[in-house]
């Protein structure tokens, strides 16, 4: 990965080689991680000699293009998000021996906490709790793990303006500085590394107060983009807090990480005095209270609550967190007072949008420590943000008497009873439109306007006391060449991604993707490879997956260490080696199990009941069947997928209309038609994709599969 710092904005290339070593075509799938305030800027690819153009659409018309052109043999990419943060690059129809070569682009904004600003490129996604369906993952999407397919990355960095002059350190990585002409220039000491933690660059400057604005290129007019770093009144000391400590001690959590989260619950515990109250839940798949409810910060709870913070490990099962957070949220507070709640864990779970919802209710600000290596970004900060808190990561070998610090100020500051931010003018939009500020944090804003705009940008902050802090920014001309055709540039279309996680409108979330080019949980990227006849593919592709490997210290299977050696790369196909995840992590793809009905039961059910349950149980059959991880051309006849628990009521149907003139061919192909037009949300994507290919090369007529669609409607299926 190659990127240029410009002060806070992060502008960078990954390139991804994808080759196929393998005799048969395959369709490689790779979900990977990105910082989850990153901005996908652009897509270009090479495969073979060829290179393609793509453009983002609408999701379901993307998916559909890519599945005709995997079926009609051609070749496709397909960029889609799994979750935020993550996202899935497909690449179907890579043919023996082909390379692909794919080059993403993407912008971030960073920010600065207190004197620094932290930079993580997550490398790998460690092993998560729970049912990956459940944040909207498809079996092809979801990660799997390996000890010893060992990928590698290099990163080299430039950086100017604000952080050209600032003190650098890694955590995570060896790295090289060079100051050049005015340039801080960034590289890793090994010129590959294994992809087994995030890389953590620290920059620490003199940062106090520094606000800037810039004025750049929209598609019909101009963007301004205001940053402020507020620092809020500190003269009349820190107010009492009431605060609910919840510690992960999930299996995940063993080794760094249980380390890292009982050493910043007892820098929390040494803030706290007898003005406080507190309370510590430790949670897995159970959990267990030290209080049952909030308790006074004497001396004695303090020196009680220590010793039993000590003695904690990661033995408590699963991240079982939505039950431990719905326990914390019901713990009563002194008075009825309100609680801010500090959570440590390294956020590996599978979460749906309801738990994000759920912890916005409760009225409870969340503050996270994020520990780990390969830290799930995607749901700690996401919970923090839902809440109106904030977010710190801490990765091994990082300070987390710094982080501790910085939440503890955020808790007994004053909060803001307001914030503002005023426009040299009536901006047609402003985002985000809900504030958070913290004092020392950075708040990026965006005004959209018809035309160029002069002079300042301010943000008005009010507090409960009549205090008020007030901060300006000068604008300056960006003029910085737009991103690509569409004509925006890339501070406009940053801006435009943070409506993107303001919108709970799927039709608005759409319409702003698709005019600014974004990917999103409503587009995709799509690229289509049209082969030449005698170069098209005749089977379906094999899936590989691009395997993860296992975060360094995850489960306590080591600790964390600079990495002392090279290591030589070359992105393949993984096809050798598999390393299962351990076994309460693994997902039965398809449960093949046939339910045993009593006789009774049997005898109770009715003719279309049993050909439905006989229907059932053929599609079931058929996803395991044909799996999809090796190449497959379905030349199959009636008689065969009989053998596969078709009934005979449906057989004897099929097999009725060979007899008046249809070739077996055509009659599969409009029995098919019906499979795709009913079922198709039951089948498995290798199945979809087989019959498909089959309905393409043996065209039914409309009138054999209005009939065929009409017996087996009667029949109940």
């Amino acid at each position: 990965m190659k990127g240029v710092v410009t002060d806070l904005l992060f502008d960078a290339v990954m390139i991804q080689t994808y080759r196929n070593d393998e005799k048969q075509n395959i369709e490689a799938v790779y979900t990977f991680p990105l910082p989850l305030d990153a901005v996908l800027l652009g897509v270009t690819i090479k495969i073979g000699k060829r290179e393609l153009e793509g453009c983002v659409i609408d999701k379901q018309t993307a998916s559909e293009k890519y599945e005709e052109a995997v079926t009609d043999g051609d070749g496709a990419v397909m960029l889609e998000t799994s979750e935020p943060g993550l996202f899935t690059m497909n690449i179907g129809n890579l043919l023996p021996g082909e390379t692909a070569t794919i080059r993403i682009r993407f912008g971030q904004l960073l920010n600065w906490q207190g004197d620094t600003v932290r930079f993580s490129l997550p490398t790998t996604v460690a092993p998560r709790y729970g049912d990956p369906s459940k944040a909207g993952l498809q079996p092809h999407q979801e990660v799997e793990h390996t000890l010893h397919d060992v990928a590698g990355f290099s990163v080299q960095l430039e950086a100017m303006g604000l952080l050209a002059t600032a003190r650098v350190e890694s955590p995570s990585h060896r790295t090289v500085l060079e100051h050049v002409d005015g340039l801080l220039k960034i590289s890793m000491a090994n010129e590959q590394t294994v992809m087994d933690r995030d890389f953590v660059l620290v920059f620490r400057g003199d940062s106090i107060g520094q606000c800037a604005a810039i004025q750049d290129r929209d598609l019909d007019g101009t963007v301004v983009m205001a940053c402020f770093q507020p620092v809020f009144p500190q003269g009349e000391g820190r107010k009492p807090t009431n605060v609910k400590i919840v510690i992960d001690c999930s299996g995940s959590m063993g080794g760094d990480s249980i380390a890292q989260a009982k050493e910043g619950v007892l820098r929390i515990l040494s803030c706290l005095d007898e003005r406080d109250y507190f309370s510590i839940t430790a949670f897995g798949s159970s959990l267990k209270h030290f209080f049952d409810r909030q308790a006074q910060a004497g001396k004695e709870n303090l020196e009680k609550a220590s010793a039993w913070v000590k003695q904690l490990d990661a033995n408590m099962g699963g991240t079982e967190m939505e039950k431990a957070m719905r326990a914390c949220y019901k713990l009563k507070s002194p008075d009825g007072a309100g609680a801010d709640v500090l959570l440590i864990t390294d956020g590996e779970i599978y979460a749906d949008s309801s738990f994000f919802s759920e912890a916005k209710k409760s009225k409870h600000r969340i503050f996270i420590v994020g520990v780990g290596s390969a830290i799930a970004e995607s749901v700690v900060k996401r919970l923090a943000q839902s809440t109106g808190a904030a977010c710190e990561l801490v990765s091994p070998r990082e300070n987390m008497a710094e982080k501790i610090h910085r939440h503890f100020k955020r808790m007994t500051l004053p909060k803001a009873d307001s914030a503002v931010v005023v426009w040299p003018g009536t901006p047609k939009i402003q985002t985000p439109g809900e504030l958070n500020v913290y004092d020392g944090d950075t708040l990026h804003a965006f005004g959209y306007f018809d035309h160029e705009v002069a002079g300042k940008v301010s943000l008005l902050i009010n507090f409960h006391n009549g205090k008020s802090v007030i901060q300006f920014a000068e604008i300056a001309s960006n003029n910085s060449q737009v991103s690509n055709e569409i004509g925006a540039s890339v501070t406009a279309r940053i801006g435009a991604a943070t409506m993107l996680n303001g919108s709970e409108s799927k039709d608005e979330i759409k319409t702003i993707a698709l005019k600014y080019q974004l990917v999103s949980d409503q587009t995709n990227y799509i690229a289509v490879l049209h082969r030449a006849d005698s170069e098209k593919s005749n089977d379906i592709p094999a899936l590989r997956k691009v395997k993860h490997t296992m975060a360094a210290g995850w489960g306590g299977t080591g600790s964390v260490r600079f990495m002392e050696c090279d290591i030589m790369y070359s992105m393949k196909s993984p096809s050798v080696h598999h390393v299962n995840a351990p076994a309460y992590l693994r997902k039965a793809k398809y449960d093949t199990s046939i339910e045993n009905h009593t006789l009774d039961r049997h005898r109770n059910q009715t003719k279309e009941e049993r050909n439905r349950a006989a229907f059932d149980n053929f599609i079931q059959t058929i996803n395991t069947h044909f799996s999809d991880d090796r190449a497959q051309r379905w030349d199959i006849k009636i008689i065969e997928i009989c053998r596969y628990g078709l009934n005979s009521a449906v057989a004897g149907c099929l097999l009725e209309h060979t007899c008046f003139g249809h070739t077996e061919d055509h009659v599969l192909a409009a029995f098919f038609n019906y499979l795709l037009l009913k079922h198709k949300g039951r089948m498995s994507r290798t199945v979809i994709r087989l019959i498909t290919k089959f309905e393409k090369e043996h065209t039914a007529s409309s009138t054999l599969m209005d009939s065929i669609e009409h017996e087996l409607t009667d029949l109940g299926i």
